[in-house]
């Protein structure tokens, strides 16, 4: 049967809409295919810009009716400081206050109008993009300060990387201890050089040249055929040097970039602070770390001088795209978007650029295009009058057809995307300037309302629906930021969180913001994104220089990502409010100094630069913070990890993992976690297995960056299992990692079903309202003991596997209270009222299969909710399971759902006693089928259908094949 949307034109069950169509020619004079003819009421242009949201009566009026906005406007564009030649030490330059200048956008004619069109019949004359010379590829040489190391290098690429390439670093740089014998690279100042030619009939004919690295990794000085064209001090910025008075004609041009040693760089910039008024702590990592010091001086990504989970590899290097661009007209840099639900309109804010040195006037036409079969569009003649520099800010607002599809978190329904092209297109020269993005439309609202007896929530609703996030915390992909950005590598890992039931990732602060290709996917995946600013576990500088090179960095971040559907939530750092609040760093001394810093800093600059420009998007200054409650009191809550209010980190390692009523409440609890080895397979390659085996091995105590990690990790398994009698052997190494992922996988598990349970109950004090649990860690950066769930190289520990379980849209929860009873919940992210049959069994663990008692309860469990559905006391339920006096070492509880006669859910289990105390037997387990591997359905990698048999009872049965990436559990 024809699926009547097809003949409407609207969008049917394609999670990614509006691909490219027949017809869709860039740069032809058509755009689209006509489809038929359709009439819209006009609306008026307008003539605001600076902030697009700021005068609403001015953003929409109907032709004839409302405010006259017609009357043109001069507005301050924002524009960068001055970049001058500087001599080569590293200090926060202040920016240049002397510099102001002006633009004015006008319509071309008083009767210039919106044309808003089902298919936009526009037939513009064919006109070229701006020239684009990429200075990326295999073309370089990098040489080190006294030159007797100089190598060809790849942009994007990085030291490390390009000395790896050329053999000057012979080995695994994560083998053994590498990661300090190769310290020396970052101890060293780098330059990298290449040659490249210049066609004079073309880029040197344009009005603008301007080079544009998009990213530089870190401090360093730019020349252009041996002149300096400017220093940089930011890796997550980018920078764009006038050179068209430089360049000549020919192949005889060249680009260096002389980098500083990161170690050197930090080291001067913390004297320079300390000189000029007081320390900025701390000052080194911890000495477990085997790291650098004075990172948080440098806008760099914070983990490269070590972690807690991650090796020290202070890089340098052009980690992102370089390129040459010449252009007459503007170039289309940004697209910021609101979506007006009330009016039914898209408020584009385009972000043009039009380089140094802009007189006289540009004219040209201002177009966007939502969709492709069908169109709407609108189309603007601007006129573009500058000073010497800038970004300019030019507004559309696009009508939204009432047909449209709304985009939806993974589990909440389908994650509709349509194709948006923003074009400028030049009157007096014939250019263009064209950006393309995908937009899902969808409304998200961070909920904070009072609740009784105190507090405030603390949820994400999106689209109308209150929305229980689960997930985890993503670092970088990999150590070497050019190697983080790995389109592979993301749809690995993303699309395992997707296949754990995952509908959130907390992308953290110490990292770097990730490529726009790991967004997209994320808004392709239905993956909901909390992002932090590049801040973490530090106090920082509040210099007017750094000041200034934030509020850029956070400009240029926001405007990149605020489109996509998938970025929801902002952060304005990682634990710093808690680490100045606690006193983690010694300020408790001189609080109100740091205090006045800190504000400075996340509230007077990220924030307002975040705010300035998206005011409608969520931000809250620190994770964990009390949200709202924060600011009431001043942005430094007295206690930043309140039950009550905001997100908490909540980390308990002394206590017992397994027991569901050591943990605390939370509104949202966006970390948690437990450490555990990878497995043997991940870490032999980058071990020695004669001399690296066992916990106190000079190797495991190097690559343990977490003080206390494995007396904790023993501790806990010790409770529950039996410790390797010698960890130092082979077999007990091994088994070493196989508990504690173990361990790890029931801790977490235990811990998150707590959170998930806690949806919807407030407790007697106050506690609860859970709406969030994001685990602490997703991904790892090397082979050693962290939090991840999965291991450098992408395969899923066992906790992973868990996590598929226990963030199931429907799920039977149950735990052991104080006193002895066995409560059970059902916990549902269903949209709908659900029937089902609950099945609880008594297992005996010496009898395989047969269940000694069976209680069954049908149960009607509301939409997006939790319900506990039974309470049951333990002795009374375990007396048909054993007459010994301790029937609790005898027995276990399996629980599972059933709608009708086929499984509703995975199932669950309790253990009543320590499992090494438990009356196991001794099982004999064996694979006696395979088949496979078989490739996954639209999604990653591989697997295997096995069939396993087993002559008892037996726990955590793990099928591990060294040769895939995966390991496989049934």
């Amino acid at each position: 049967m024809l699926d009547s949307r097809v003949c409407t034109g609207l969008p049917v069950t394609r999670k990614s809409l509006d691909p490219a169509e027949p017809g869709d020619v860039v740069g032809s004079q058509h755009w689209g295919r006509r489809t038929g003819n359709l009439t819209f009421e006009g609306r008026r242009g307008l003539k605001r810009f600076g902030n697009p949201w700021a005068n609403p009566s001015c953003l929409i009026r109907s032709v004839g009716l409302g405010r006259d906005c017609s009357k043109q406007e001069t507005v301050k564009p924002h524009v960068e400081p001055s970049s001058g030649r500087a001599p080569f030490q590293f200090v926060w330059a202040e920016p240049d206050h002397g510099f102001e200048s002006e633009v004015l956008l006008r319509p071309a004619t008083s009767s210039a109008m919106w044309f808003l069109l089902l298919h936009l019949g526009l037939t513009a004359t064919l006109t070229r993009a701006e020239l684009l010379l990429s200075l990326n590829g295999p073309y370089w040489t990098v040489a080190g300060s006294n030159g007797t190391v100089s190598v060809p290098a790849t942009v994007p690429g990085g030291i490390y990387t390009d000395l790896r390439t050329a053999g000057v670093l012979d080995g695994d740089p994560f083998y053994r201890f590498n990661d300090v014998l190769y310290r020396w690279v970052a101890r060293d100042n780098w330059t990298y050089a290449r040659t490249f030619a210049i066609n004079a009939d073309t880029f040197l004919t344009k009005r603008q040249v301007t080079l544009v690295f998009h990213g530089l990794d870190t401090v360093a000085e730019v020349f252009v055929n041996n002149v300096s064209v400017g220093v940089t001090n930011n890796m997550f910025t980018r920078y764009a040097f006038p050179v068209k008075r430089l360049l000549r004609a020919g192949d005889n041009n060249s680009v260096e970039v002389r980098f500083l040693s990161p170690i050197t760089a930090a080291e001067q910039a913390y004297r320079v602070q300390s000189a000029a008024g007081h320390t900025v702590p701390p000052r080194c990592v911890p000495v477990e770390y085997n790291g650098e010091c004075h990172v948080n001086h440098l806008r760099k990504m914070q983990a490269s001088f070590g972690w807690d989970w991650g090796p020290a590899f202070p890089s340098v290097g052009i980690w992102k795209s370089v390129e040459i661009i010449a252009y007459d007209a503007v170039v289309v840099r940004d697209v910021t978007i609101r979506y007006d639900w009330g009016n039914s309109t898209l408020t584009l804010g385009v972000h043009l650029e039009l380089g140094n040195g802009s007189s006289g006037a540009i004219r040209g036409k201002l177009e966007a295009v939502l969709g492709s079969n069908p169109q709407v569009g609108v189309s603007r003649q601007v006129i573009v009058e500058s000073g010497k520099e800038g970004e300019y800010l030019g507004v559309l607002v696009l009508p939204v057809p009432a047909n449209i599809e709304l985009w939806w978190p993974i589990g909440l329904g389908e994650q509709y995307l349509y194709n948006l092209t923003i074009r400028f297109v030049g009157a007096d020269v014939d250019e263009r300037s064209v950006k393309k993005i995908r937009y899902g439309f969808r409304k998200v609202s961070l909920i904070q309302d009072k609740l009784t007896p105190k507090g405030l929530t603390f949820y994400l609703k999106v689209n109308g629906v209150a929305m229980f996030a689960k997930g985890s915390n993503w670092i970088p992909a990999h150590i070497l930021p050019e190697l983080s950005v790995d389109e592979r590598t993301y749809k690995n890992l993303l699309t395992a969180a997707r296949d754990a039931n995952m509908n959130m990732l907390r992308v953290w602060g110490g990292g770097v913001y990730e490529d726009d290709s790991f967004y997209q996917l994320c808004d392709e995946l239905g993956l909901i994104i909390w992002q932090d600013a590049m801040f973490a576990c530090s106090m920082y500088p509040a210099s007017e220089g750094f000041l200034a090179s934030v509020e850029r960095e956070v400009r240029q971040q926001v405007r990149r990502l605020q489109h996509h559907a998938s970025v929801v939530v902002w952060a304005g750092n990682n634990e710093n409010e808690a680490a100045l609040r606690q006193n983690w760093y010694e300020t408790a001394a001189n609080f109100s100094l740091y205090r006045r810093d800190y504000v400075s800093l996340y509230v007077d600059t990220v924030r307002a630069a975040f705010t300035k420009e998206d005011p409608s998007g969520m931000f809250v200054t620190s994770s964990p913070s009390n949200g709202d409650g924060t600011e009431k009191e001043g942005f430094v809550a007295s206690n930043p990890q309140s039950p009550f209010y905001g997100d908490t980190h909540y980390y308990n390692y002394l206590a017992d993992g397994w027991n569901a009523n050591v943990y605390s409440m939370s509104r949202f609890a966006s970390e948690y976690g437990f450490q555990s080895l990878p497995s043997f397979s991940t870490l032999h390659s980058v071990m020695n297995t004669k001399w690296d085996l066992g916990t106190t091995s000079n190797w495991s105590i190097h690559r343990q960056h977490h003080l206390g990690g494995y007396m904790e990790m023993k501790m806990q398994i010790s409770r529950h299992m039996h410790y390797p009698e010698d960890d130092s052997t082979s077999s007990g190494f091994q088994r070493l990692c196989y508990l504690s992922q173990v361990n790890q996988a029931m801790a977490t598990k235990v811990e998150t079903e707590h959170y998930r349970r806690s949806r919807g109950v407030l407790d007697s004090l106050g506690q609860g309202m859970t709406m969030g649990a994001l685990y602490w860690q997703l991904n790892d950066v090397w082979q050693a003991p962290s939090w991840s769930s999965l291991e450098f190289g992408g395969r899923w520990k066992l906790l992973h596997y868990f996590a598929a379980r226990f963030f199931a849209p429907l799920s039977v929860s149950a735990y052991l209270t104080p006193d002895d009873r066995v409560e059970v919940h059902i916990v549902s992210d269903r949209l709908e009222t659900f029937e089902v049959t609950l099945v609880v069994h008594v297992y005996n663990w010496g009898e395989l299969g047969i269940p000694k008692d069976e209680v069954m309860l049908n149960v009607s469990i509301d939409a997006l909710s939790s319900q506990q559905v039974l309470s049951l006391n333990l002795d009374e339920l375990l007396t048909k399971c054993s007459n010994e006096v301790n029937a609790r070492h005898h027995c276990f509880l399996h629980f599972y759902l059933l709608h009708g006669s086929q499984d509703a859910g995975p199932d669950n289990f309790i253990f009543l006693a320590p499992l090494k105390d438990s009356a196991l037997r001794h099982a004999s387990v064996r694979v006696v089928e395979r088949h496979g591997p078989f490739r996954r359905k639209g999604g990653v990698g591989s697997y295997y259908s096995l069939e396993v048999a087993t002559d008892a009872i037996a726990p955590f049965v793990w099928l591990e094949d060294v040769d895939p990436p995966r390991s496989l559990l049934r």
